[in-house]
């Protein structure tokens, strides 16, 4: 049983942390002045049970996903403690890269996918970061549909097109976006920021050959546009110099507010409740005639 989300709206970030040892204190400063619900934590390295036990200390929960035999790459999540009730289930899809959280949102069940793919641009890091979207696709094909609810987020270290890069002349579209591409149509997901930013630019890594937008939220469609806003926000203390942060909110769906008036009917006889319906009939008509 996943945890249970009781608050109408969740705010999530993905972070490239580039080593999460001796850094916890400015995440979770980063964690408590934007009001962040979930951590998505790339880039995580080995760290140490002492910072795990500091994170979980401070009302967090940390799930982890290390590399074996490597103390770099690396995946976390970070939820806060008071969202769930009941034990969050974490599961790995791929060791040191990919690692999800099944959770009840409403009365739905969503997957909150980390990712942290292969960088590099020679042919065998984008025939990897091919792999990797193939080994999402079929682990998202695994699940129920009635749980095909994604919020997909990390660092995917390619770019999809011209609008991604500071350097728009050099772009090409490798296999790596076209299996991207192909997820998102088979899943029906899309990009959160590109939804409401279909010209926008703004990058999450800048080096010295200019700036790419390398971490990105993915999510389906059955959260409405209208529901979902993503901002960014700075990050000092790592090699990306922003992080997405994307809030979703669930609009309450009573149009009176939260407890609209009932009638209760086993408070009225039978003869009552036919008075009740005429009076009813009576007062809708009055309301069509003015």
């Amino acid at each position: 049983m996943g945890a249970v989300l009781h608050d109408l709206k969740i705010v999530i970030v993905t972070i490239n942390i580039n080593g999460l040892q001796r850094k916890e204190h400015q995440l979770l400063d980063t964690l408590h002045q934007n009001k962040i619900d979930i951590a998505l934590i790339t880039e995580l390295h080995l760290i140490s049970t002492e910072t795990e036990r500091r994170l979980n200390k401070k009302k967090y929960k940390l799930f982890t996903n290390p590399t074996d035999g490597n103390n770099y790459n690396g995946t976390g999540i970070i939820i806060r403690k008071r969202l769930s009730n009941e034990e969050v289930q974490h599961s790995v899809i791929q060791k040191g890269r990919m690692n999800e959280l099944k959770i009840k949102y409403g009365d739905q069940f969503i997957h909150i996918i980390c990712c942290y793919l292969q960088s590099g641009v020679n042919i065998e890091h984008i025939n990897s970061r091919v792999q990797y979207i193939n080994l999402l696709s079929s682990f998202l094909l695994s699940l129920p549909i009635v749980e095909r609810s994604f919020i997909i987020g990390g660092d995917f270290n390619f770019i999809e097109s011209t609008l991604d890069t500071s350097n728009p002349q050099h772009f090409v579209k490798f296999n790596d976006a076209n299996a991207m591409e192909q997820l998102q149509s088979t899943f029906g997901l899309f990009d959160s920021y590109r939804l409401k930013h279909p010209a926008g630019q703004i990058y999450t890594r800048i080096e010295t050959r200019g700036g790419r937008r390398i971490d990105r939220f993915y999510t389906t469609a059955n959260f409405r546009p209208n529901n979902l806003q993503t901002n960014f926000i700075p990050i000092s203390y790592s090699d990306h110099n922003a992080a997405p942060v994307l809030k979703i909110s669930r609009k309450n769906e009573n149009k009176w507010g939260k407890n609209p008036w009932k009638l209760n009917n086993s408070l009225l006889d039978e003869k009552s409740k036919e008075d009740f319906i005429l009076l009813w009939e009576d007062i809708k008509l009055e309301k069509v005639r003015f």
